[in-house]
């Protein structure tokens, strides 16, 4: 090979390898920023929480996510006056940070476009419940801001959007320990849905495990996941919940997802 070939080849190694590591550390200060962030929150509302005036109120929070996408999320859920949680009205306040990747197809440059959706929103719930059953429908207004990296002139899909998101939550309980439940929504405005539905089975510590579905599809990203998980009841009203499978993208291909949640009730 002649030296001129060699030096070229080393450059465009050396420049793969740069571009690579800046990539995964690029990749790694996003995800600890939203871990931060998630804490911070978490901690904030957890300390501010006992001052609120309802007599019981939901505090939750999480993170889940793959190499293909992230979701992080605090929020409040308050009954009204007359209500309590799990019957009747309540209120609730989610802060929430997307991220997600796809390929860019319109036009079809192969080009990766990376997306970060940091957004806020409140709104009302109603819950009707038997002895079996519930069946919680709300709806939250809200406001979502979304970059793109690299800016993609062509994507309708960034900027600040307001949005409505109706959405349902409904479980059923088949026996003393086998129950299932839905929880699916539609953003108006970032055209976004997502459902996941559980087949749970309660053992005798009161530990809920099981498989779960996902499915999260946008104008610009489809994705599919299955997985196991598992809720667990701790002291003082505290839940932890963990969840772990594989994500499937319809453009980027397989991924292994993981996600932690916590809720207090106060």
């Amino acid at each position: 090979m002649p030296n001129h070939t060699k030096t070229l080849a080393l450059q465009f190694h050396q420049t793969a390898s740069a571009h690579l590591t800046s990539m995964l550390l690029n990749f790694s200060q996003m995800r600890l920023m939203q871990f931060s962030l998630f804490v911070l929150l978490t901690i904030f509302i957890t300390l501010i929480a006992p001052n609120l005036r309802a007599e019981d109120k939901l505090i939750i929070a999480g993170i889940q996510g793959s190499s293909q996408s992230s979701y992080s999320y605090v929020g409040l859920i308050q009954p009204l006056e007359k209500s309590e949680l799990g019957k009747g009205w309540y209120r609730k306040f989610l802060f929430s940070h997307l991220t997600y990747r796809y390929l860019q197809t319109n036009p079809n440059t192969g080009t990766t476009i990376h997306a970060t959706a940091p957004g806020l929103e409140g709104g009302f719930g109603h819950v009707w419940s038997g002895s079996r059953w519930s069946v919680d429908l709300s709806a939250t207004v809200g406001y979502r801001n979304i970059s793109l990296s690299p800016i993609s002139p062509a994507s309708d899909d960034k900027g600040s959007i307001f949005t409505l998101n109706p959405q349902i939550q409904a479980r059923y309980q088949f026996t003393e320990k086998l129950d299932a439940d839905l929880l699916a929504n539609h953003s108006l405005g970032q055209g976004s849905t997502y459902a996941r539905e559980r087949l749970g089975w309660r053992l005798t510590s009161g530990t809920r495990i099981g498989p779960e579905l996902i499915q999260v599809n946008g104008k610009t990203y489809h994705n599919t996941q299955m997985g196991l998980f598992a809720s667990m009841p701790l002291a003082n009203n505290w839940t932890l919940e963990l969840n772990a499978g594989r994500s499937h993208s319809q453009t980027l291909g397989d991924a292994t997802y993981g996600g932690i949640g916590i809720a207090k009730v106060f």
